[in-house]
């Protein structure tokens, strides 16, 4: 009788232990899920405000020349995100890493031709960006008797 109780807590501990072993397996797949679901979505934030200044962008390629645009991202946006323009190209990071900085720095290619001005005031903390595209006469090829 001795025996059997012995073997039986044998038993229970192994089995206890191999559920306590799936359990633990179960919650660490969750919490890599949850790790990566909130990456995705502090990369869609990044997307999202990179398209809005993209959209700016192309509004200009469908203008006529003359168009001026000036808007400013305020500082409640930069304390978030740090804007820099690269040429042809935004780069746009979030500063609300946790480990790895590059995962949350994108590039985006800006498209077509365009003239850009930035000007960061420390004071209020915003970034002023002012996009012209230059009006281009065509009289040359008008004659007038």
């Amino acid at each position: 009788m001795f025996r059997k109780k012995g073997q039986f807590s044998i038993e229970f501990m192994l089995i206890f232990v191999f559920m306590m072993s799936i359990v633990s397996v179960i919650i660490v797949m969750l919490g890599q899920v949850s790790i990566d679901v909130g990456l995705a979505e502090k990369q869609s934030e990044v997307d999202d405000f990179a398209q809005s200044i993209l959209k700016e962008f192309e509004i200009l390629q469908v203008v006529e020349g003359g168009y001026n645009r000036t808007f400013i991202i305020s500082d409640n946006f930069m304390e978030r995100f740090n804007v820099t323009f690269d040429e042809y190209y935004l780069i746009v990071e979030d500063l609300y890493t946790y480990e790895s900085g590059d995962e949350f720095s994108r590039t985006y290619r800006i498209p077509g031709e365009f003239n850009i001005t930035t000007f960061y005031d420390p004071v209020l903390k915003n970034l002023k960006i002012t996009l012209f595209k230059p009006y281009i006469s065509d009289f040359d090829g008008i004659s007038i008797k």
